[in-house]
């Protein structure tokens, strides 16, 4: 396998898996108040079942608090706007390496639009805000 494909398979395997996880802290915070970002960061990982109730409670309390922050408000806008940057140019670098995902990659997006209708995943890549 040549390097460039190499790099390109790695780069898609880092894309897919930053979604998912994405995708999966958006459920938990739509699970657990209804705000993605919410009480979702910091409440899982490593060592997290290791803290008692207390801790995880007064943990979450902190996220929720801190959520409300308007530099970390700031912060998480200028995050969604990177990474709507990033899966476009991944996107396209994609498409430019095989056209023939574009498909695929159409087919995707609109599962995940579709699951977000639904009440489920994240918000759809052109509506993050």
């Amino acid at each position: 396998m040549k390097t460039h494909s190499k790099t390109l398979t790695l780069a898609t395997c880092l894309a897919l898996s930053l979604g998912g996880i994405l995708s999966l802290h958006g459920q938990d915070a739509q699970q657990q108040g209804g705000r993605r970002g919410g009480a979702g960061f910091g409440m899982r990982g490593p060592g997290f079942d290791s803290l008692s109730q207390e801790e995880k409670d007064k943990l979450k309390a902190a996220v929720e608090k801190a959520g409300q922050d308007a530099k970390v408000k700031e912060a998480r806008e200028k995050m969604e706007a990177s990474m709507k940057e990033y899966r476009e140019a991944m996107n396209a670098a994609e498409i430019a390496a095989d056209p023939s995902v574009e498909p695929i990659l159409k087919k995707l997006q609109e599962a995940r639009e579709k699951a977000q209708k639904e009440g489920g995943g994240r918000r759809p890549t052109g509506d993050q805000k």
